[in-house]
Parts: structure tokens; C-alpha cells; sequence
């Protein structure tokens, strides 16, 4: 008796320059494997379902073979399939905001499969997505690594450092209750030595502006 079913399929890893690995679906008693340029394919039992192809063996236009049976031989799957080398290049660009907001933006390439996850260590937290950002905390320089993964298992780093320029993380310091034309004191925290500061404050409702003595305190 013999029989074929599309639920079977040989699945099939393939990334850059490493050795491919070809596996066959579970549930079967005996694995035999083979391909199409009549060269062997080393495995060290007939139970072994994943194989494993060298880097230096893939030929383009090869087909690789398992034949899937039972215990006794009388029930036998054919499955067939080719190599498709998967080339995934990760890269990255930024753009830095004057708060310490910094957005990235995955320019990786693919080809031979679809880009699965995005995954962005900044130096500061993990964050995912092809488009993503993350506010630090103090300027300086940081080491942000892009981890790119495919929809196969392929997956691919690349590390860059980065400058977050300087930003004001300034502390405003106020009464929390005031009176009405009453005057009232705000100082302000972490300003530069010769920043030029500018107060304005306004009531949302009526537009009054801030009156009163303002003391810079550094």
C-alpha cells in the first residue's frame, strides 16, 4: 500500500553561509534519505529524521528525498524538496531628538524567505519592531545592536554605536499650592552653566502669563 498526503512536508532551514538542516515530519518508524546528484547522505540510523547538509555540498537545482514508512515497511510517504539559500543582511539608520528620543529604523535585506521579528537592544532596554524608538536617559554614546529573524529560524546581528547629543533634563521646582495675585517662587535644576533659560507659563483658560521673580538655581 502505498500513499501521499499534502500535510507532509520536508521542512527546511537554510541561512547565509551556514550548513542547511533538513527535517522530516514526526510519527514515522524508518527514514531514508537521498538526492537527486546521487550523493550520500550521511545519517547514523534509519530513524533519523534531520539531516544535516554541509555548506560546501549545496548545489543549486539539487533535490533532496525522504521516503517516510511504518514498522513493516508497507506504508511508504515520498517527500521531495530544494535548498533555497536564505540571504539576510541586518542594517540600521537613526534620527535623534532633542529630548533624548532616539527612532530607529530596520533597512535590513532578505531574500529567500520574509523578515519574522525585529528585535532592538539600545543599551538602555530591549525593544522590538522594524520601526522603533527609545528615550535615554543621559546623553553620551551607546552600542545599539539590531538582531534581525526570519520566518525559518535565520537570524542575523549587527552592532553600531551611537550618539545621543546633549539634552536639558531639567527639574522645576514650585509651590505646589499658590494663592491667587499672590507672588510665587520656581527655580529650576541640571541647567548648563551659561544656558540661556526662558520661562513662560500660561492659564489654559484665561492666558494669563506668569508674573513674578524666577531664580535659576544650578
Amino acid at each position: 500500500f502505498r500513499a501521499e498526503f499534502m500535510d507532509n512536508e520536508l521542512s527546511t532551514r537554510v541561512c547565509n553561509t551556514e550548513d542547511a538542516k533538513i527535517a522530516a515530519p514526526e510519527g514515522y518508524a524508518k527514514y531514508t534519505w537521498s538526492r537527486s546528484n546521487h550523493f550520500n547522505i550521511p545519517v547514523s540510523s534509519d530513524q533519523q529524521r534531520e539531516v544535516t547538509i554541509p555548506a560546501t555540498e549545496m548545489v543549486p537545482g539539487v533535490k533532496y528525498y525522504c521516503t517516510v514508512s511504518d514498522e513493516l515497511g508497507c506504508s511508504a510517504i515520498d517527500l521531495e524538496t530544494e535548498l533555497d539559500p536564505v540571504s539576510l543582511k541586518p542594517s540600521f539608520e537613526y534620527t535623534t531628538n532633542c529630548d533624548g528620543m532616539v527612532e530607529f529604523k530596520s533597512t535590513s535585506e532578505v531574500s529567500g524567505d520574509k523578515i519574522y521579528k525585529v528585535i532592538w537592544d539600545a543599551g538602555e532596554d530591549i525593544v522590538s519592531g522594524e520601526v522603533s524608538s527609545h528615550k535615554y536617559t543621559k546623553p553620551g554614546d551607546y552600542n545599539v545592536k539590531l538582531t534581525t529573524i526570519t520566518t525559518n529560524g535565520c537570524e542575523e546581528s549587527v552592532s553600531q554605536k551611537i550618539t545621543v547629543p546633549y539634552f536639558p533634563d531639567l527639574v522645576i521646582n514650585s509651590e505646589p499650592n499658590v494663592c491667587k495675585k499672590k507672588d510665587f517662587e520656581v527655580s529650576v535644576e541640571n541647567v548648563e552653566i551659561d544656558s540661556d533659560v526662558k520661562w513662560y507659563m500660561e492659564d489654559l483658560k484665561t492666558g494669563m502669563k506668569l508674573k513674578g521673580t524666577v531664580r535659576n538655581v544650578i
